[in-house]
């Protein structure tokens, strides 16, 4: 959050000229007269008047005398005067090295996304910076796309997928769990009992986030699940460890709960296998990468024992046929029956199964 400045810098300085003219119009007093009354040339005091020239000690002085207008109150305007347009350069220098600084965070960010996201997009750029630092927990550009370039955050090969704006969503996500708090302190050894809790409200697929998000936070995990749309990124989940808490955000993109149990089981299974560097899976997140396979490995354990899964039913090519016969197996077995059947849409590539009931929904 940007930090509030004790002593604004002024919109702009008051010259102590703009305190005498009031004063002479209040009097009927013309600027001619008054430069008579003075002992100054005319100009002299158009341009002292006019903001044009300093007010000096001398000039005050006579002015006090001539209108009662004390010259200690003139001279501490006039030293304010200098003092306020000495801040003034000084912020417009600030300013522009701010600027500088925000466009250099653009190239590797949305930024105008993330101010308007952090509420910041109003404020000046030395503010803004402040902002983005403090949400971003960066201390600069460079800072951040060294810790995007180093590998921790795994890339789509798609061309639609934006990694700039895959960055963006990165640090929106990671903005929105630290407000996320927990209940629990997080065990690792506890991951395979929480995963198979997990598997027992997917089955049930009621109040499903809800209660997902209450287990995870029992046993000291973040789970977020981020509605923020950000363009051109497909991502499905992320999982991280910051300060010493896990966090699991995910999309919910089709808001399936064959792909939502899969998604959340898939970075519990990061958390497991390979805790110590952030994953984020895109939509055609490289399945090559040892650390994918083991996620994938565990989430399908989790939701479909091998064993179990030797015992499904073989079918046609068929949507119909699949659907009839694994509906029927996931029932003896008691499997949500479209876990069963996204599984056996991945592997076979069909996916156009009925649903008029709207079932396969988290509820």
């Amino acid at each position: 959050m940007a930090t509030r400045n004790e002593n604004p810098v002024p919109f702009m300085a008051v010259h102590p000229g703009m305190m005498i003219k009031p004063e002479l119009e209040e009097r009927g007093i013309s600027q001619k007269e008054f430069a008579k009354m003075l002992g100054v040339q005319a100009s002299h005091l158009s341009e002292v008047l006019g903001g044009k020239r300093a007010l000096t000690a001398e000039l005050a002085v006579k002015i006090e005398s001539a209108i009662n207008l004390p010259a200690k109150v003139l001279m501490a305007a006039q030293s304010q005067y200098e003092c306020d347009l000495e801040s003034i350069r000084q912020r417009g220098i600030e300013e522009q090295k701010a600027a500088n600084e925000l466009e250099e965070y653009n190239k590797v960010v949305d930024l105008h996304l993330l101010l308007k996201a952090f509420g910041l997009i109003t404020l000046t750029f030395t503010r803004q910076l402040e902002g983005i630092k403090s949400h971003c927990k960066s201390n600069s550009a460079a800072e951040m796309q060294v810790a995007f370039a180093n590998g921790n955050f795994r890339r789509s090969d798609k061309s639609d997928v934006d990694e700039r704006m895959v960055n963006t969503w990165v640090l929106l996500a990671r903005d929105i769990a630290r407000n996320t708090k927990v209940s629990g302190t997080y065990n690792p050894t506890l991951n395979n009992e929480l995963a198979q809790k997990l598997n027992s409200v997917f089955t049930e697929n009621i109040n499903t986030i809800e209660r997902v998000t209450r287990l995870c936070s029992e046993y000291g995990i973040k789970f977020v699940e981020c509605k923020t749309k950000v363009e051109h990124t497909k991502i499905d989940g992320y999982s991280y460890i910051e300060d010493g808490i896990p966090c699991i955000i995910v999309t919910n993109r089709y808001n399936r709960i064959d792909s939502f149990a899969f998604n959340v089981l898939h970075e519990l299974g990061h958390l497991e296998t390979s805790p110590e560097e952030p994953h984020l899976n895109v939509e055609n997140y490289s399945k090559e990468s040892p650390e994918e396979r083991m996620a994938d490995t565990f989430a399908n354990n989790i939701l479909i024992p091998i064993a179990v899964w030797r015992r499904s039913p073989e079918a046609r090519m068929s949507a119909r046929d699949i659907q009839r016969k694994f509906t029927a197996w996931s029932e003896v077995e008691g499997i949500n029956k479209w876990i069963a059947l996204g599984r056996v849409g991945y592997e076979t590539g069909i996916y156009a199964f009925s649903d008029p009931q709207k079932t396969r929904r988290i509820m």
